[in-house]
């Protein structure tokens, strides 16, 4: 006998809807950053015959992503048309009930 309850699990995925699109892309993005520059860290490390070293990796790495970081106009388009359009979307349907 399977027991399927859709109601409160649907309404929480749908609910939270936009934190997981956004989640997704995050790690989507982040994880494709960091293995882009992992190519380019091996291939500037060959042409210039020095050792492949996961720390100075990192540490490079790192640094971009933060500046990266400080400018995106994603994040801020995320953090700001996001929850606003949500918000009008909510209370077009509310008032539409």
């Amino acid at each position: 006998m399977t027991i399927l309850c859709y109601g409160p699990v649907k309404t929480k995925l749908k609910y939270y809807g936009f934190f997981w699109v956004t989640l997704g892309l995050f790690i989507t993005s982040i994880s494709l950053h960091w293995l882009f520059a992992w190519y380019s860290y091996v291939q500037e490390q060959n042409e210039h015959n020095q050792p492949i070293e996961l720390n100075d990796y990192f540490n490079e790495t790192f640094r971009d992503t933060m500046e990266n970081w400080q400018s995106e106009f994603l994040q801020l388009m995320w953090q700001v048309v996001g929850p606003i359009s949500v918000m009008v979307y909510r209370i077009f349907t509310v008032k539409g009930k």
